[in-house]
């Protein structure tokens, strides 16, 4: 690796301070890159995953293209605000597809600490890692939020229909404009994968 940054400093860095490191546009996100390596079930199965699950996300990191196995790195994060009234729509009616299942999806949020509010609600595709679709829903989000989207809040009030729903991987069936998008979005993602 260093004589490989050795020489593109030589041959295309051009004029630079002694000492600074030069890298090429395809390579600043290469931490980012190995941290989630790093944190990936490979490195983590005597304590955190069984080797079976550790061997066979090993296999697929060994067979995945390029974008299948960033999407397995660095896992896509949506914010779902109630108040964006465009995502969770057919796209067609936009007039941004001509495919008539495509909808609009909420917008990306970088996987950063930083850019995570406790009031929003996320989706986080996490299929092509672990296999799942999570909906995040922060601690202070406002309890009329909680009720539109699962009839109930799911912290102090966790009915029937919730659990059931939860109990076989799905969002409970709200009848309300939020629940239905978010659930489109769920069902999207999954079609996708």
């Amino acid at each position: 690796m260093t004589t490989m940054l050795t020489a593109y400093k030589n041959e295309c860095g051009g004029e630079s301070a002694v000492g600074k490191l030069i890298l090429p546009e395809k390579l600043k996100t290469l931490p980012l890159f190995i941290m989630a390596l790093l944190k990936s079930p490979v490195f983590h199965w005597p304590n955190r995953c069984p080797l079976d699950r550790s061997l066979a996300f090993y296999l697929a990191l060994e067979n995945a293209s390029p974008a299948k196995l960033w999407r397995m790195l660095y896992p896509r994060l949506m914010l779902a605000e109630p108040a964006n009234l465009m995502w969770g729509e057919p796209a067609v009616d936009h007039g941004l597809s001509t495919h008539p299942d495509d909808i609009i999806m909420p917008p990306d949020v970088p996987l950063n600490s930083s850019f995570i509010r406790t009031s929003s609600v996320y989706i986080l595709d996490n299929v092509d890692l672990w296999g799942q679709i999570v909906v995040w829903i922060g601690d202070t989000t406002p309890l009329e939020t909680r009720y539109e989207l699962f009839g109930c809040d799911p912290v102090d009030q966790a009915d029937d229909r919730f659990r059931d729903a939860v109990a076989v991987g799905e969002l409970p069936d709200v009848d309300s404009d939020y629940s239905r998008r978010v659930r489109k979005i769920v069902y999207q993602l999954r079609a996708a994968h």
